[in-house]
């Protein structure tokens, strides 16, 4: 990967949404970046709408011109909202345990 590349992360939330879901997704991801050490100039999280389901996409750009154009096929008006669950306040993690991602993150 060239040093000058920029990472892109895209979060489409589907067509049901809970309130607070794609927040906990981009903690959950921040979480990751910061124990990982990933500079912060090098990500960039992008709330990009509404799909028919929930969706993330992960490009990489040679340079900051580059950057990916969300493409949503879902309007607003056609997304349901749900009342959010104990888990979709909390931040997302598909690999380490919550307790240890706490410990470490470091905001």
């Amino acid at each position: 990967m060239n040093l000058s590349s920029v990472g892109y992360v895209l979060l489409y939330c589907g067509k049901v949404c809970r309130y607070g879901e794609v927040e906990a997704h981009i903690r959950g991801i921040e979480l990751k970046m910061n124990a990982r050490v990933v500079p912060r100039n090098r990500m960039r999280i992008v709330v990009a709408g509404y799909r028919d389901k929930f969706t993330i996409e992960l490009w990489i750009a040679s340079d900051n011109k580059a950057a990916p154009v969300p493409t949503p096929t879902l309007n607003i008006k056609q997304v349901t909202f749900a009342k959010p669950t104990r888990r979709s306040v909390e931040a997302y993690d598909c690999c380490d345990s919550q307790d240890y991602m706490w410990k470490v993150f470091k905001p």
